[in-house]
């Protein structure tokens, strides 16, 4: 049998190699997976205002020196964000520690939990799944509600079994505190408390009567803990918005909805190679176990509790993938058993195969970025000013946290109608969802109040519109915003999805721009806009790059970039800034229309590649035509 200190050796190991596969990303912007800041822009009002003027819960702003709140979920989290600004300063290090703090702490009491309820061989490999699973390592670095909700829960689990085992009040007194800021943290967390009251009811120490009066706390303290935040949220608001949400997101319809199992199902498999099929084995495993009470009937509030989410919660599920993170107990705990119930030999190779495995995804997990809110932040920081509002329909906060802009959500719970923001010309920026099925009621209105309101678009994407009433930004006729208008050839072909012209944001050499992405086609990719009449002193504005990423050896040969006006050529410029690494910047150039004075012009912009097309992802930057002089 193993000494404790070689255990506790191989758990050191287990923990540490937890730490190294998430290491990297702890410093990075918001820009991985899910990130959306928005939490930590709304701790930012705790540190900013005060606990005792934010009331100790989640506030949007304040307007007119009246809070706005947003109540959708319990507070304990951002106030742990703003104690943490407090002490190491604002940056993204400290909601990411945060959240693998909460990870490890969720292994390590996973890991002792089992222990008594299993043996420690099991435990082992159970740590081993969470520490490695890709599922675990994606969204334990994201900052949402998750990692410290799933803490606890494992520190309720290990509170109870250490009870259970010892019958020290401590331990008993231990779980209670957890439920109470677990319940602080998510609701989700009590959706396991149902299980372990029923799992000590059924096959708890002692008589019946007194496994109740030992259970009747526990399921008390949760029940009075969620009256006394309704409570306090009627009391602070006149309603109570973590109900109201709750059941918003509870929609059952979605559980008659078959994309939403296929989702569930390609998720699970892709983010939990090996532990999924595993795990299902684990099930058989526990069943036959049970049977002869080998194994605690409450291991089984670890399948309960994400079986339950999707039961009460099937849209969130839907909407969001990183959700699926309340799985990662059940996969770890139950592949666990599986292992152990395997010859050594196989079971040595699935663990082999399960790290190479989650490895290679872990690593493409890790390097995947999504940095569109984070360059839109950086792009706006450019145009904005102190004391600049920025109106959002969409539920992110890199404007509030990397600007430290005022960002007011129409997700509050007391603020005005939604306009008002608008008609009073308060907000010098409004960004409008497009895709958001919660605020989809909201566009038309605030589109409307937008235009009637002196608001223009200052730019367009394929989920979002950005709107500014604000003078001296980026004006005239944007070639990017109007992309929807454009005539592509060749059109009629099926191409890939690479090869279709898209409004994105880039960066490069360390500038982010408004830009149309052209990707040439084996022979070329053009886009026409209809004739335009152009007014006198006219100049059409622009930049030309080539994406970072395709500036190394053996990544393509290079771009032309072509304008044409009517039917001459204005402009023809090659970029190959993989072989010319002064090329490897934005090219601006400002281009005379003033020949074309009054009439209508129609504008064609192409891309050519040079031999071949591979790598050859081409830029426009902001390319719009201006009616202003000395624009060289």
């Amino acid at each position: 049998m193993m000494s404790v200190k070689k255990r506790g050796i191989i758990l050191a190991i287990i923990v540490l190699g937890a730490i190294a596969v998430r290491w990297s990303n702890l410093q990075e912007p918001y820009h991985i997976g899910m990130d959306s800041a928005f939490q930590e822009a709304l701790a930012l009002s705790h540190l900013e205002y005060g606990l005792l003027k934010t009331h100790f819960v989640s506030v949007v702003g304040f307007l007119q020196d009246r809070p706005i709140y947003h109540l959708s979920h319990p507070p304990l989290l951002q106030i742990i964000y703003a104690a943490g600004y407090r002490l190491f300063g604002v940056q993204e290090v400290v909601a990411r520690g945060l959240s693998l703090l909460a990870l490890l702490g969720t292994l390590v009491l996973i890991y002792f939990s089992l222990t008594k309820v299993t043996d420690w061989v099991v435990a082992s490999f159970a740590a081993v799944f969470v520490a490695f699973m890709p599922l675990s390592v994606a969204y334990s670095q994201t900052t949402f509600f998750g990692p410290l909700a799933l803490f606890f829960v494992s520190l309720i689990y290990f509170a109870y079994t250490f009870w259970v085992a010892t019958q020290r009040r401590g331990f008993y007194l231990l779980m209670l505190t957890a439920s109470v800021l677990g319940g602080l943290t998510e609701w989700t967390v009590y959706l396991m408390i149902p299980f372990i009251v029923l799992a000590h009811l059924l096959t708890g120490p002692g008589p019946r009567g007194k496994r109740f009066k030992q259970m009747l706390p526990l399921g008390l303290t949760a029940l009075l803990t969620i009256f006394l935040l309704l409570f306090y949220q009627y009391w602070l608001s006149g309603g109570v918005p973590l109900l109201t949400h709750s059941l918003r997101r509870s929609d059952l319809r979605y559980l008659l909805c078959g994309e939403l199992y296929g989702r569930l199902l390609f998720s699970l498999l892709r983010l939990s190679p090996i532990c999924l099929p595993l795990s299902l084995v684990g099930i058989g495993v526990f069943v036959t176990q049970r049977s002869s009470r080998r194994l605690s009937l409450s291991l089984l509030s670890f399948l309960g509790l994400p079986a339950l989410y999707l039961l009460l919660a099937p849209q969130l599920i839907y909407l969001h993938s990183f959700e699926l993170y309340y799985f990662v107990p059940f996969l770890a705990i139950f592949s666990a058993l599986a292992l152990k119930k395997l010859p050594i030999r196989a079971s040595a190779v699935i663990l082999v195969g399960f790290l190479l495995l989650a490895n290679v995804t872990s690593y493409r997990l890790n390097n995947a970025r999504n940095p569109f809110y984070y360059r839109l932040a950086r792009l706006v920081q450019g145009v904005s000013g102190s004391g600049d509002l920025l109106f959002s329909t969409a539920a992110v906060g890199h404007f509030r946290f990397y600007n430290r802009m005022s960002t007011y959500w129409p997700l509050g719970e007391n603020e005005p109608e939604p306009e008002w923001f608008l008609k009073s010309g308060t907000a010098s920026f409004a960004l409008i969802d497009k895709v958001n099925p919660d605020v989809r009621r909201l566009r038309e209105r605030l589109v409307r109040a937008a235009g009637e309101n002196g608001y223009r678009l200052l730019y367009s994407f394929a989920g979002i519109d950005l709107y500014t009433n604000k003078e001296g930004l980026p004006s005239g006729y944007s070639f990017v915003s109007h992309l929807p208008e454009a005539e592509f050839l060749p059109n009629g072909i099926a191409l890939p999805q690479w090869a279709y012209p898209e409004a994105q944001l880039i960066e490069i050499g360390d500038e982010v721009s408004y830009s149309l992405y052209q990707h040439p086609t084996e022979r070329a990719s053009r886009l026409i806009y209809s004739g335009r009449r152009l007014l006198p002193d006219s100049w059409l504005l622009f930049s030309i790059g080539l994406d970072p990423r395709v500036c190394h050896p053996g990544k393509g040969d290079g771009v032309i970039f072509e304008i044409t006006a009517g039917d001459r050529m204005l402009f023809s410029r090659y970029l190959d800034p993989k072989n010319s690494p002064g090329e490897r910047k934005w090219h601006r150039f400002a281009l005379d229309l003033s020949s074309w004075t009054g009439e209508e012009v129609s504008f064609s912009f192409t891309t050519l590649p040079g031999k071949e097309n591979s790598y050859d992802s081409a830029y426009w930057g902001d390319p719009r035509i201006v009616a202003r002089k000395n624009a060289k």
